[in-house]
């Protein structure tokens, strides 16, 4: 029987993965149970028996972090590119405007 040799840590959802690595292997396969997952399934556990008395929404609040976190990111991305939009429009209309001047000296 062979001890695992590696330990993967991923940080997208986040993975704690224990096995041997092989020649091809990547890293982390993205399988199996993530970290808020693993954390989800302890506190409805724990719920379940009696060990905690939250409500229901702190014992699935793993989910709606992992949920906010992409919708943050998403958020991020969107306005980034708002960002860049409206600054290219401006540049553009800079552009535009110098052009214009330039034409307009050369007309007089």
């Amino acid at each position: 029987m062979r001890l695992p040799s590696i330990v993967y840590f991923h940080l997208g959802p986040i993975h704690l993965q224990w096995g041997h690595r092989g020649e091809h292997d990547e890293g982390p396969s993205g399988k199996g149970l993530g970290f808020l997952g693993a954390l989800t399934l302890l506190f409805i556990g724990l719920r379940l028996t009696g060990f905690i008395d939250w409500s229901w929404w702190w014992v699935l609040a793993p989910l709606w972090a992992a949920a906010g976190g992409i919708a943050a990111l998403a958020l991020l991305g969107l306005s980034g590119y708002l960002a860049y939009t409206l600054y290219d429009i401006w540049r553009k209309k800079q552009a535009d405007k110098r052009w214009r001047e330039r034409r307009a000296r050369q007309h007089d």
